[in-house]
């Protein structure tokens, strides 16, 4: 959608994360990306698999767009991991019941950044130990994250599709 793709615009980011964690029963914040050359469209209300869920779109000065989708999970915390099919990817975890989806196009490093921006975000907000690897280990992470929808499942080996916990640790600025 190139004319109407959210329902809240990025200049009314306060608004939209409040009204955002208010409708979703979770703090959801959009991480600034500008650094990374991307500038928070907006997001929108959706349906999830249990209830309500966040979706956030963030695109590029040559109208790359990438998206974050945050909805409540059926596993406490997972390994983050990666998929890719075609031109499109996508990281994916579940932190504190919430299950995070970061996608975008083939480029792994690009959605690795946006991933760890968000990630550090939570960790600031949360307070999390720097010290804490954030994202344990946990088998069968496709049907835990999001059973309904199958995402991951069948895509390939998974160690192809892990991305290491290294890149995730919280650095000092």
């Amino acid at each position: 959608e190139v004319r109407h793709p959210v329902e809240v615009p990025g200049s009314e980011r306060d608004h939209l994360q409040q009204w955002l964690t208010k409708r979703c029963g979770w703090d959801v914040r959009a991480p600034e990306l500008t650094g990374a050359g991307l500038k928070l469209v907006g997001g929108r209300l959706l349906p999830g698999p249990t209830g309500p869920a966040s979706f956030l779109m963030y695109e590029s000065a040559n109208g790359e767009r990438f998206t974050i989708y945050t909805a409540k999970a059926a596993a406490e915390t997972t390994q983050m991991r990666y998929a890719a099919a075609g031109n499109d990817s996508a990281l994916y975890w579940a932190d504190r019941g919430v299950g995070y989806v970061v996608s975008g196009g083939a480029d792994r490093a690009r959605l690795t950044d946006i991933a760890e921006s968000l990630v550090n975000l939570c960790d600031d907000i949360r307070g999390r130990n720097p010290h804490q690897p954030p994202h344990p280990a946990v088998d069968d992470v496709d049907d835990l994250l999001f059973p309904r929808f199958g995402i991951g499942s069948d895509s390939g080996d998974d160690e192809s599709r892990r991305v290491p916990e290294s890149a995730f640790q919280c650095r000092a600025h």
